[in-house]
């Protein structure tokens, strides 16, 4: 057996590997964008025409690690959330509902916060995946309750992804959003308790 291969068919895997490089290396900020931008630097923008994604801000972070966290990351069985023994605990702290999801091409989130009455939604668009949607919903209430100059409480963020439990737990961060959600539940933590706790599926969020 025998494989044919054609200088257009080698070229356009070339060129490919060559782009698919170039965006890595950008979007870990590792690419040269200073000066005239010419030979091999030119190879993102021959395919901007045919991939404006290329020029989307990237989640990538050169890899880097963080120890130390001051918040509890929290998984209590689906009995004691039957069992009310979760929720009664819950009832003199500062709680948010967060949830991420997708659907067809649509990434959303939503928020619910009954110590404050609060309810918010948000559309990330067709680009986002679902785990950071759960993100983006958990950053977006930590910044509420900063902002809120939240103080002496328990506060507890109530997520049903596992997925984000141990993105938090893992000391290796490669992603912004990541990144910036732990830096902000620290800084909620030097004031407060700060919790981020598994709930079971479906909860309170709509």
């Amino acid at each position: 057996m025998c494989f044919v291969f054609t200088s257009t068919a080698v070229q356009s895997a070339i060129l490919g590997s060559a782009c698919s490089t170039a965006f890595r290396l950008r979007s870990l900020s590792a690419w040269n964008t200073f000066g005239v931008i010419m030979g091999h630097r030119s190879i993102l923008s021959r395919f901007n025409s045919l991939l404006p994604e290329i020029e989307m801000v990237s989640d990538r972070l050169l890899p880097e690690y963080m120890f130390g966290n001051l918040f509890k990351v929290v998984l209590p069985s689906r009995n004691a959330w039957l069992s009310n023994e979760v929720t009664t605990q819950l009832n003199d702290s500062i709680v948010f509902f967060t949830d991420g999801s997708r659907l067809e091409t649509k990434t959303g989130f939503g928020v619910f916060s009954p110590s404050y009455d609060l309810r918010y939604s948000g559309s990330l668009g067709r680009y986002s995946t679902v785990l950071q949607a759960e993100l983006t919903a958990l950053t977006w209430c930590v910044i509420e309750a900063l902002s809120r100059n939240t103080t002496n409480k328990n506060v507890v963020f109530c997520t049903d992804s596992k997925s984000v439990l141990n993105t938090l737990k893992n000391p290796l961060i490669v992603s912004k959003l990541v990144k910036d959600c732990i830096k902000f539940l620290n800084r909620l933590c030097s004031e407060n308790s700060v919790t981020v706790m598994w709930v079971p599926p479906p909860h309170t969020v709509t």
